[in-house]
């Protein structure tokens, strides 16, 4: 740990004694008029930092555990990535443990099956959905049918997290074009692989299109968390989905019902964590905002984005594991999978370089050029997406839609 790790770590700590010790010496030496510009630029910072809170469009979302408290949802929504035990800048409450029995399932490839669930909150709301009989976020009559025209995978893009009317919807307003997602937020490419691949064993499709993310891949240099799949692969049962035969039969009921138990469980462990924490949570919120690490926060987050830190991207062992990952979906549905490259929120003030590494590098995984569809150059507009998040809003959603029905329709 170097220190500036050990200075985020006790950045309170640190803050308070630099803050006294100049009041203290300044009043030592007598420079009245140094401790009155000193405490001056204190409030001056305070001042911005209200500015900042009040502009702040993420002010007003709630955390999500209070949705279960005052019984608008049942169940916390658990991405799949919330149980990989890699460490990265994510809090260590958004990493979770899920106990592993004699049961069959021994990774989450979804949330609890049938449950209320809070998905997500930007620019419509809170988003609030019932999990079909698998957990995931589908009409659940659809999996009375063992093949579907069209197979979402991916992501929270590929799940439409943060709009009320979702991109599998909009390709099931034409009857004939049975669609499921199989997305959930925060998946990699191994996940994605995973609960694929559980899928194919049960169900048949026309095409897949996978909503590749960008974080899939890579990440922007100033970003605090690690590469997705740089996450998953020190997950031992995704590393055994992708180089064996090994599945856990997600798709079993009877595998499922101990699943959402499971879940439920540690659900309700986190909502009465919370009414037990929820006066630390408020108490920290004002001490950061005192200590001015609320301001650096956000004039970082709001900065940061316009610079050019650069881009990192996966080591040689991962971009072995991520062409693996590709090269085993496209085998896994006979070639019927289309990888769509589509932007990230940052693309309208940023270049090209993350969208033309992940084209050349499909094209080096042997993927051909004809199963690859590009559509960052329509979706790399500033009002497809959403103000208070990184998602698309309900425009930019609506044109990813039509791009992929125009290309199914092309390919029939």
């Amino acid at each position: 740990m170097n220190l500036i790790d050990i200075i985020k770590i006790n950045w309170t700590l640190f803050f308070s004694f630099f803050f006294f010790i100049s009041i203290i010496y300044l009043i030592f030496i007598k420079k009245y008029k140094f401790l009155l510009l000193f405490i001056s630029s204190y409030l001056c910072l305070l001042f911005i930092s209200f500015f900042f809170y009040i502009l702040d469009p993420n002010l007003k979302l709630e955390d999500k555990r209070s949705f279960i408290i005052n019984n608008n949802a049942e169940v916390l929504f658990m991405s799949p990535n919330s149980f990989l035990n890699s460490k990265d800048g994510r809090g260590g409450d958004k990493r979770l443990e899920y106990p592993l029995d004699r049961d069959k399932i021994k990774f989450p490839l979804a949330s609890a099956p049938y449950k209320k669930i809070i998905a997500c909150e930007e620019d419509e709301g809170p988003i609030i959905r019932f999990t079909d009989r698998f957990g995931l976020y589908n009409d659940d009559f659809l999996w009375d049918f063992q093949k579907h025209q069209i197979t979402i995978i991916g992501d929270s893009h590929a799940n439409s997290d943060c709009v009320n009317y979702t991109l599998h919807q909009i390709l099931n307003e034409n009857p004939q074009k049975k669609t499921v997602t199989l997305g959930q937020g925060g998946n990699g490419p191994l996940i994605t692989y995973a609960i694929t691949k559980e899928y194919l064993e049960k169900y048949k499709t026309n095409y897949i299109y996978y909503i590749l993310a960008t974080n899939d891949y890579s990440r922007e240099n100033f970003s605090v968390l690690d590469i997705d799949l740089t996450r998953e692969v020190t997950n031992d049962i995704l590393l055994k989905t992708l180089n064996t035969d090994y599945i856990q039969g997600y798709f079993q009921k009877d595998n499922l019902e101990i699943l959402q138990k499971k879940l439920v469980s540690i659900s309700n462990s986190l909502v009465l964590n919370y009414s037990k924490e929820k006066n630390n949570i408020l108490k920290k919120k004002i001490i950061d905002f005192f200590n001015l690490r609320f301001l650096i926060r956000t004039s970082y987050n709001l900065m940061m984005p316009h610079m050019k830190p650069g881009i990192r991207y996966l080591n040689n062992y991962e971009e072995k594991i991520f062409s693996k990952v590709l090269r085993n979906l496209f085998i896994l549905n006979d070639g019927k999978i289309i990888f769509v490259v589509r932007p990230n929120i940052n693309c309208v003030i940023r270049d090209n370089s993350e969208y033309d590494y992940i084209q050349n590098f499909l094209i080096k995984s042997n993927i051909p050029k004809n199963n690859i569809l590009n559509i960052v150059d329509e979706l790399c507009k500033k009002h497809l997406w959403s103000k208070k998040g990184n998602h698309l809003n309900a425009k930019g959603y609506k044109i990813m839609a039509d791009k992929i029905l125009q290309d199914y329709r092309n390919r029939n």
